[in-house]
């Protein structure tokens, strides 16, 4: 291709074993130093967000599988890993960060992809008809056997983590020092604290929620970030400002598969996870308004809740995060939003018509740079 155009060595040396956004590049890189395979930093085998890395990893530190804390034979928030992950580091499968061991955030990839390993459509994690977090799955699913309906693990009338079930469950008898559900002198999975933390109003360490002294997801940041505001260095949302993966889209958008308005899951009037649906859904059989669990008027994951519930502080309509016209996760909100500020439509980052990540956006778009 060089032959064929006047600059084809110039985007040959960009491209492969290039110092930036190329295979064994310094950032976004395979074998990088920065969001890649084998990169210091958000990467697999990376030191800090990847795959057997230090914090927010698979087979790491901190919140992931056979981790020191928050983990199950781990410390903290895992099953046998660092944090929040399984068999992982940090909230994968097997994965560094956030990835089933694959890419991240791609077609066919390990994470939030359609066909891929994680979130997605038929995928292993968070999909339709996958093996967690899906109809039919494994996990987080309806008829599945872990976090679903009628689930061995995890939901009603389950043998461990539901209602009417041994352990950890709603009725259960364990985990739990003079505290409410799951905490050591705490009201809700914390030591001291609200909410799965230690001395912290919510998932974290002296933080807000889910940070190392900070407000949200981070490391002395706001949100899932290292000083930065939202998932990334210093920077403001994800790395480089922006909403909510599409309109129309297949995944998390309006009228789309997953994720969205008139969707088959996790949307409104959607079979999963949405208004009238059959599971985290409103008029639906769990987790919705009206059920049994989780629904309207209750104290937890409901309609007026203090989480996961409409007009409630966490998860949803009107809410602070994970809501309708919320902060995070709503539709009008800042992030994971329809017209949001990071993966929505017209959006600067995995969005269409963004900057990066959607369609005739800049990078790992469909017409892009």
């Amino acid at each position: 291709w060089g032959s064929m155009h006047p600059y084809g060595a110039q985007w040959i040396s960009m491209g492969l074993n290039a110092s930036l956004w190329g295979l064994n590049g310094s950032l976004w890189a395979l074998n990088g130093s920065l969001w890649g395979l084998n990169a210091s930093l958000w990467g697999l085998n990376g030191s800090l967000w990847g795959l057997n890395g230090s914090l927010w990893a698979l087979n790491g530190s901190l919140w992931g599988l056979n981790a020191s804390l928050w983990g199950l034979n781990g410390s903290l928030w895992g099953l046998n890993g660092s944090l929040w992950a399984l068999n992982g580091s940090l909230w994968g499968l097997n994965a560094s960060l956030w990835g089933l061991n694959g890419s991240l955030w791609g077609l066919n990839g390990s994470l939030w992809a359609l066909n891929g390993s994680l979130w997605g459509l038929n995928a292993s994690l968070w999909g339709l008809n996958g093996s967690l977090w899906g109809l039919n799955g494994s996990l987080w699913a309806l008829n599945g056997s872990l976090w679903g309906l009628n689930a061995s693990l995890w939901g009603l009338n389950g043998s461990l983590w539901g209602l009417n079930g041994s352990l950890w469950a709603l009725n259960g008898s364990l985990w739990g020092l003079n505290a409410s559900l799951w905490g050591l002198n705490g009201s809700l999975w914390g030591l001291n604290g609200s909410l799965w933390a230690l001395n912290g109003s919510l998932w974290g360490l002296n933080a807000s929620l889910w940070g190392l002294n900070g407000s949200l997801w981070g490391l002395n940041g706001s949100l899932w970030a290292l000083n930065g505001s939202l998932w990334g260095l210093n920077a403001s949302l994800w790395g480089l400002n922006g909403s909510l993966w599409g309109l129309n889209g297949s995944l998390w958008a309006l009228n789309g598969s997953l994720w969205g308005l008139n969707a088959s899951l996790w949307g409104l009037n959607g079979s999963l996870w949405g208004l009238n649906g059959s599971l985290w859904a409103l008029n639906g059989s769990l987790w919705g308004l009206n059920a049994s669990l989780w629904g309207l008027n209750g104290s937890l994951w409901g309609l007026n809740g203090s989480l996961w519930a409409l007009n409630g502080s966490l998860w949803g309509l009107n809410a602070s995060l994970w809501g309708l016209n919320g902060s995070l996760w709503g539709l009008n909100g800042s992030l994971w939003a329809l017209n949001g500020s990071l993966w929505g439509l017209n959006a600067s980052l995995w969005g269409l018509n963004g900057s990066l990540w959607g369609l005739n956006g800049s990078l790992w778009a469909l017409n892009g740079s």
